[in-house]
């Protein structure tokens, strides 16, 4: 890559002045080019000629958030609206030939490869003037169109944020020849949900400060994963069906004996949280919906329907102050612990949409890749036996994220 790029600065550049670059991976290639080729007695690339480092964009996007406004075309004064491809176009060429191709020896393949780019080469050259007129004509169109959106965009613009955006953009095509960093200020600055640790770790770090004992956020939090918990294990015990093994069996039972241990050591510590007057017996929250104001139509508990029907499956509603109601809180002085609560379900909320885009994504691209093109449309092949986990994960997000509203 060194050699032919040395070369190729050396052939011809009398009038030119500023070079760009194309490569896959210009972001890691750019940095130490000059340093290397410093002092080579064989290659070597002219000081004062300025090379503007870019990736195609069709590889950019593959790479790290921040390559993009870095290192895209569409960010490059002067490169115009390409995509940078070079090879990969020539594939919808090459393709035509390829089943020709596969029954040839070397040599004659070989040949009929060259006689095609060659053929494609010839091709371009006598039909540049025209692609060029017809790509002109289609650019100025679109020139048109694009300044008046932009018009209507920029008349909404304030003077001052208008005039903040120019410096920034002059300062960053001012600096980015020399620190690619500098282009950061045209990628999108969207700050991340907070997710329930960080959220957590906030209120731990109030805690010492605020009203009541130490230790009811961890509580809570505790709480908030012993009800994501149950609703996966529910889930699981009506996807698995009656009928699945002793192993399943032995391990959904132990399984459920974990579960019922852990909420029994939190029920044993709400009366610390929750005032002394609680009664674990009787105070278990609400098994029933309550209105809008009474805060406890989160669990939309179904019925289990699996192994382990006889046994004890069904849901056991936390007493976490939101499932106590607004009169019970507000007679027993706990709207503190109410508010950390709620704090603690947006991030647990925010946790799980992730998750279900994530999972949404996944199914998008398994559907599209494996199950579209399938040559059968059986439900029992291994693609739509992958299809069906994913959908199990995203109604177990689905009833997670149900629950934390």
């Amino acid at each position: 890559m060194d050699y032919a790029l040395s070369h190729a600065l050396s052939y011809n550049m009398t009038r030119v002045h500023q070079v760009l670059s194309f490569y896959d991976i210009n972001c890691q290639y750019m940095k130490n080019l000059r340093k290397q080729l410093t002092g080579n007695a064989f290659i070597n690339i002219p000081a004062e000629l300025p090379i503007v480092p870019s990736i195609r964009i069709w590889h950019v996007h593959s790479h790290q958030t921040e390559c993009h406004a870095r290192y895209a075309p569409s960010f490059i004064p002067g490169a115009g609206h390409v995509d940078g491809e070079i090879i990969e176009t020539l594939w919808s060429i090459l393709n035509i030939i390829s089943p020709s191709a596969r029954g040839m020896s070397f040599p004659h393949r070989q040949e009929l490869l060259d006689y095609q780019m060659n053929n494609s080469n010839f091709q371009k050259m006598i039909r540049m003037a025209s692609s060029l007129k017809r790509k002109l004509r289609v650019a100025m169109v679109g020139a048109e169109d694009s300044l008046a959106a932009f018009q209507a965009l920029d008349d909404g613009i304030p003077d001052d944020q208008r005039n903040g955006w120019l410096k920034q953009e002059m300062a960053a095509m001012r600096d980015c020849s020399v620190d690619p960093k500098a282009m950061d200020v045209f990628g999108v600055c969207m700050a991340k949900a907070p997710s329930v640790k960080t959220i957590e770790i906030s209120l731990l770090a109030r805690e010492p400060a605020a009203k009541g004992c130490r230790g009811s956020v961890t509580w809570i939090a505790r709480g908030l994963l012993l009800e994501q918990t149950q609703i996966m294990l529910q889930m699981d015990l009506k996807e698995a069906g009656p009928r699945c093994t002793e192993r399943q069996l032995l391990l959904f039972a132990r399984r459920r004996d974990r579960l019922s241990g852990e909420i029994a050591s939190f029920l044993a510590d709400a009366p610390s949280y929750l005032g002394p007057g609680y009664n674990t017996d009787s105070d278990e929250g609400n098994s029933g919906p309550l209105d809008e104001d009474g805060w406890d139509s989160r669990l939309d508990d179904e019925p289990p329907v699996g192994p382990l029907d006889g046994c004890t499956t069904k849901s056991i509603h936390l007493p976490l102050p939101l499932a106590l109601g607004v009169q019970r809180c507000q007679h027993d002085s706990l709207e503190w612990l109410a508010e950390q609560e709620m704090q603690l379900r947006t991030g647990q909320a925010n946790d799980t949409l992730h998750k279900l885009r994530l999972a949404l994504a996944d199914e998008a691209v398994l559907f599209h890749t494996d199950v579209r093109y399938s040559s059968s449309q059986a439900m029992s092949s291994r693609a739509w036996g992958r299809m069906m986990a994913i959908n199990v994960t995203v109604n177990e997000f689905t009833k997670i994220y149900r629950a934390s509203r």
